[in-house]
């Protein structure tokens, strides 16, 4: 569909805003369409699902960003909810996105619709801190890599570099996310505070008061 320059009006009726909104819808809709084999498009792979980059900016093939909410949720459309899930999706955060991610199947422009892997196996590029972590999961502030830990939303199959960073293939949505916690108080009335740790080391939350057994 082809798009109007600002001032132009089609028919005298509907502004170019408003076209282009229309345009965009279509484009949606489109892409959605693709979900449920009305399009000719390729075979995408198993674990492969439609996101919008929320990001605020462009994001390239293999990339990763945080699992932020859903493109229709299920109060906007039950049906459209059920049938055809969107995922929207922004630049990971520890506090947020530890365990919750995807990488990106192809290079997706801000505010447009595109795929990526919430599970399956999949290229990604890994920042190895030691060669002892089997997993690894969202840098904070970062989609161009993942960061080697001792747990995480990916179980890595191969790395190039056991040191540095490097490319890896890794296994998406299998993995269970043990809960880290560290000491912020001493014992104080039989409980003692702890925080949970991400997957970066940093704290999340506020303390947890866990009883001390005798």
């Amino acid at each position: 569909m082809r798009r109007l320059q600002t001032g132009q009006k089609l028919n005298n009726a509907i502004t170019a805003g408003d076209w282009n909104e229309i345009c965009d819808m279509v484009e949606f809709f489109r892409r959605l369409k693709t979900m449920t084999g009305g399009g000719n498009t390729e075979r995408l792979p198993a674990g492969v699902v439609l996101i919008e980059n929320a990001s605020g900016s462009d994001q390239d093939r293999c990339d990763i960003l945080g699992i932020d909410s859903v493109v229709i949720s299920s109060a906007d459309n039950i049906a459209e909810f059920k049938s055809r899930p969107v995922l929207s999706c922004i630049t990971p955060a520890a506090d947020y996105h530890t365990g919750k991610f995807v990488v990106l199947y192809e290079p997706i422009a801000n505010g447009k619709l595109g795929y990526a892997w919430v599970t399956g196996v999949c290229p990604v590029q890994i920042q190895s801190i030691q060669p002892e972590h089997l997993y690894a999961d969202i840098t904070d502030s970062d989609t161009s890599k993942l960061t080697s830990h001792v747990a995480g939303g990916a179980r890595i199959l191969w790395r190039a570099d056991d040191d540095g960073l490097g490319w890896a293939l890794v296994q998406l949505g299998e993995t269970a996310l043990p809960r880290i916690y560290q000491c912020t108080s001493g014992v104080a009335g039989g409980e003692v505070a702890v925080k949970q740790l991400a997957s970066d080391g940093s704290t999340v939350g506020n303390d947890i008061a866990l009883k001390v057994l005798p």
